[in-house]
């Protein structure tokens, strides 16, 4: 008879996952609701050029996905990102990724600057894609260095004319871009991941340069943060650790002095009978 199976639960002990899953999918059927989309895309001309809504923008921009497709897919992103959460800590996880908001919202600062510098460039950079692309792409990237492999696998594109035998001795050995040597041309090695890659190359996608540019940046300033090149990995956010205390403090017993520790500790002796009360003794007394 089989053992029987465990069934492990789908966020336990990644409280920020979760509630990242649930803002990223009801804020933007909320926005979509209520037609506040135009509240959270982000242009410089003419939302910053003209109305001068810097704050508006350039913060509120990088919250919420505005397309359906994108919300569908960052949340499987997120949710295959738990694992993440578990191997760091629900406070870092989540310190991580507000410095890489943080840094983004002085990288798409900066990017404004260059427009009005550069403005042969202004078919590029006008224009970004709403939604935490830099988030996504910056726990991409701490996937793909903390986060190990668990199987590999083989895709046969054609098969071999079954006229001709290998040796028994022959042994494929797969190249470092996935493909095998010459004796097994026909065949490349994937591993689990790819299917998050997969998922997070069509998101980037999704708008052209628009989104293309703010993934890249989480990209860049994940790995910038998490090889301690830009500060803040180490520092401490007092706010964030009364947050994530785990349940009550446990209630001490009073504190005594040391020698009526040691008094006590000498004293004991396995074979005493238990203090009783004075009536109990009184009444014992007579009983004997």
């Amino acid at each position: 008879m089989a053992p029987p199976i465990s069934i492990v639960k789908g966020f336990k002990n990644t409280s920020v996952t979760k509630y990242l899953l649930l803002i990223n999918i009801i804020f933007p059927i909320l926005i979509s609701i209520t037609n506040y989309k135009y509240f959270f895309i982000i242009r410089f001309n003419p939302f910053l050029k003209i109305y001068k809504q810097y704050l508006q923008k350039l913060i509120f921009h990088q919250f919420f996905f505005l397309n359906e497709s994108q919300v569908l897919v960052s949340s499987i992103l997120f949710y295959n990102f738990k694992n993440l959460e578990k191997f760091l800590s629900s406070y870092t996880y989540l310190k991580l990724i507000l410095l890489v908001l943080i840094y983004n919202f002085f990288t798409a600062t900066n990017n404004n600057y260059l427009h009005v510098v550069l403005n042969f460039l202004n078919c590029l950079i006008n224009d970004l894609a709403s939604g935490p692309f830099s988030v996504l792409f910056g726990l991409l990237y701490l996937y793909n260095e903390l986060i190990p492999t668990i199987y590999k696998f083989e895709i046969q594109l054609s098969t071999k004319n079954k006229s001709t035998k290998e040796s028994p001795n022959t042994t494929t050995n797969p190249t470092s871009n996935g493909f095998t040597d010459d004796n097994d041309r026909y065949k490349f090695v994937l591993n689990d991941k790819i299917f998050v890659y997969v998922l997070a190359i069509q998101l980037a996608l999704s708008e052209g340069f628009k989104s293309l540019k703010p993934s890249f940046m989480g990209w860049l300033l994940c790995s910038l943060v998490f090889n301690d090149i830009f500060p803040g990995k180490n520092c401490s956010f007092s706010l964030l650790h009364r947050l994530f205390q785990k349940g009550p403090k446990k209630c001490l017993p009073p504190a005594t002095s040391p020698a009526a520790t040691n008094d006590s500790s000498t004293d004991l002796d396995p074979n005493d009978e238990p203090v009783r009360p004075l009536g109990t003794q009184f009444l014992d007394a007579f009983r004997r």
